[in-house]
């Protein structure tokens, strides 16, 4: 819920962590969310909102899972 509301005091924090996991991917994985990550970092103009309110937040948690089921939902497709 912090990330939600404070993006800015969280997300700087959850990407510097975030290179750790990526480097046990196996290259192909780790190539693809890199570039999520970037595409994802691109559409916020260099910077991470300070503040959300309730309204923003919303959008914030409907995009995450919305982002999170297209990886299920690519998956069922290419099988």
């Amino acid at each position: 819920s912090t990330a939600a509301a404070h993006p800015a005091m969280v997300f700087p924090k959850v990407m510097k962590l975030s290179q750790y996991h990526l480097s046990k991917l196996n290259e192909g994985k780790f190539k693809y969310f890199s570039k999520e990550i970037g595409d994802i970092t691109d559409m916020l103009n260099g910077e991470f909102p300070n503040v959300l309110n309730l309204t923003e937040q919303g959008k914030f948690i409907i995009g995450y899972y919305q982002q999170r089921n297209s990886y299920y939902n690519t998956k069922k497709e290419s099988e």
